[in-house]
């Protein structure tokens, strides 16, 4: 097992396929309702304190999880309460884990014409009937930015919200927002999001997915 402490409120773990049979973890099907489960992470975040100095402990946390080549696993930990930022950082809020299965780590994009311009939030929903939900409610609440919606090859549904130019960004970074759209689904790397849906997604609605889903 590898260990990168990124900075005090994010770790980076990562789990061979010895690792993975070792702690009876399977990255395509892992549920963090399990005990036995819960227990392994539980001893492999008291080694990463033990070698590391990150600790977790007394903070709800956000598991970000891509399976690897050969069995084995990336893992970014992140604390929440401490981190409130947006972006690759950040979590839904009603969520104390999450996996993201469709994506490998992929390198940072550089940014775009439009990335410069807008703030993004991605989130990725099991089934249409919670895109579809969510995108009703954020009707109800005149969202007013830009929204794109896709469906990936894996059966995952996305839905990414960014800023218009010139657009107050409070709205993205509501709290209240977020938790709601957590209700539905997780969130992701917004980034990484776009490199898959580039060639693993096809589009639902580019422009005004809100709008559009929430008339169906």
């Amino acid at each position: 097992m590898d260990l990168i402490k990124i900075n005090d409120n994010k770790l980076k773990i990562m789990l061979s396929a010895t690792d993975m049979h070792s702690f009876a973890l399977d990255a395509d099907h892992m549920d963090y309702t399990n005990s036995k489960t819960r227990e392994a992470f539980r001893h492999i975040l008291e080694e990463a304190r033990d070698r590391t100095g990150f600790d977790a402990k007394g903070n709800q946390i956000y598991v970000q999880l891509y399976p690897s080549r050969g069995g084995g696993c990336e893992m970014f930990v992140t604390k929440l309460g401490v981190v409130c930022a947006l972006g690759e950082e950040s979590s839904p809020p009603s969520k104390e884990t999450s996996q993201q299965k469709a994506t490998a780590a992929l390198p940072r994009p550089k940014p775009g014409p439009q990335a410069d311009r807008h703030h993004t939030v991605a989130f990725m929903f099991d089934a249409m009937e919670h895109l579809l939900c969510v995108c009703r409610r954020l009707r109800g609440r005149e969202f007013g930015g830009l929204s794109e919606a896709w469906h990936g090859e894996e059966g995952k549904y996305y839905l990414l919200l960014s800023e218009r130019g010139g657009a107050r960004r409070s709205m993205l970074f509501d709290r209240t927002l977020l938790c709601l759209l957590g209700e539905y689904g997780l969130q992701q790397n917004a980034d990484t999001v776009r490199l898959y849906i580039r060639e693993h997604a096809r589009p639902i609605c580019e422009e005004d997915a809100i709008g559009r889903l929430a008339a169906l």
